[in-house]
């Protein structure tokens, strides 16, 4: 799984970007590939792999001028230079066979040129990696930026790295943050996410549906319809009163000297939850010519997604907020055990569900 996070720079609180990029305008469109390279040895893996993966970048490269590369890779470069080292007692004799070299502006940049590794092993798909890198002027952010600049962690099975962000120089500017998150088995069965936090002036939120369609209407501010006293019932059906407990909960259990972000945090929590419930009831209205929406209620969760699944992802989601709060190891192993069975009750329903259209179909 990947997040990306383009911001200011200003402290914004933790910002979860799922199904939403926040876009800001630089002076060019940034291209963003993402990677997945089957294991090497397997069945799967070819020997042009990355040799189709650079032709593809060239292309990109030749019309844009921020191009980062992100995912999979199955490559292990341990902490192996990305880059040419060009010594200055070495003659070029033939001038046309030289590259040019960027590696200068790492140092212009404020970024290392030696990245931190906390895998000291490499590969065969790692050297075609880091030869990659070396022969298009492609850096590795891993281990280079941000959270991860001290460190360059592990990103599979906590043995190995083989998911990477690698940027164009010209790009590498942008980057504020990158972050390689806690493992979560909601997402992979092996790979931790990456988060990549990127800085700009001008903001554009665009999520998956604006994306999708290739329409401006998104970005078209929205108005929840006036209150209708005929459906009081609805909206308060409507409102998830497990969540309003969990959240009454964590106030009860927070402090008189609680942090005024932490306070608003939870206070905003609990209008979200009001405001979820009166747009699923009453509706929603977009400016400027935009075709309503019905009033009738907006079906949020997918089919399959049954109260088994409601109920699991809610204790998920309170015992996270108790292990954000105390960060105790106990806690910690009480909120895995509950990601799993999280995962295995959406795994049952999944199942169950594919099974029931399959009935239907042969019938």
């Amino acid at each position: 799984m990947l997040t990306v996070d383009l911001t200011n720079g200003k402290d914004l609180g933790q910002a979860q970007v799922v199904n939403q990029l926040t876009h800001r305008t630089i002076d060019d469109d940034i291209v963003f590939g993402i990677v997945y390279i089957p294991p090497e040895y397997t069945n799967y893996s070819s020997q042009d792999a990355y040799s189709q993966l650079e032709k593809e970048y060239i292309i990109f490269s030749n019309n844009y001028k921020y191009v980062s590369l992100l995912g999979d890779f199955n490559g292990r470069t341990a902490d192996d230079d990305d880059f040419v080292i060009i010594h200055n007692d070495k003659h070029i004799d033939n001038l046309t066979d030289f590259i040019e070299n960027k590696v200068y502006m790492l140092d212009e940049l404020n970024i290392p040129k030696k990245r931190k590794s906390l895998d000291r092993v490499k590969n065969g798909y790692g050297k075609r990696l880091l030869d990659l890198c070396k022969g298009n002027n492609l850096f590795i952010v891993n281990g280079r930026i941000g959270d991860d600049r001290q460190y360059g962690k592990l990103t599979c099975r906590n043995s190995s790295i083989v998911d990477y962000c690698i940027s164009s120089v010209e790009l590498l500017k942008y980057f504020t943050n990158f972050h390689v998150l806690d493992f979560c088995t909601l997402y992979s069965d092996v790979h931790s996410p990456l988060q990549i936090t990127l800085a700009s002036t001008k903001q554009d939120v665009v999520n998956n549906q604006c994306l999708n369609t290739g329409t401006d209407t998104c970005n078209r501010p929205e108005n929840i319809k006036k209150w209708d006293n005929d459906k009081i019932v609805d909206f308060q059906n409507g409102i998830d009163v497990e969540e309003i407990y969990a959240l009454i909960e964590d106030i009860n259990k927070v402090e008189a000297n609680m942090d005024k972000n932490e306070m608003n945090l939870i206070v905003n929590n609990m209008c979200d939850l009001f405001l979820d419930s009166a747009r699923a009831t009453f509706g929603v209205t977009k400016t400027s010519g935009l075709k309503k929406y019905k009033n009738k209620p907006v079906k949020l969760d997918k089919e399959w997604f049954d109260y088994d699944c409601k109920f699991a992802r809610q204790n998920y989601r309170k015992l996270k907020r108790k292990f954000k709060n105390i960060s105790s190891e106990e806690n910690r192993q009480i909120m895995k055990s509950s990601e799993k069975q999280y995962k295995k009750t959406l795994d049952k329903a999944i199942i169950a569900h594919r099974k029931k259209m399959a009935k239907k179909l042969t019938h």
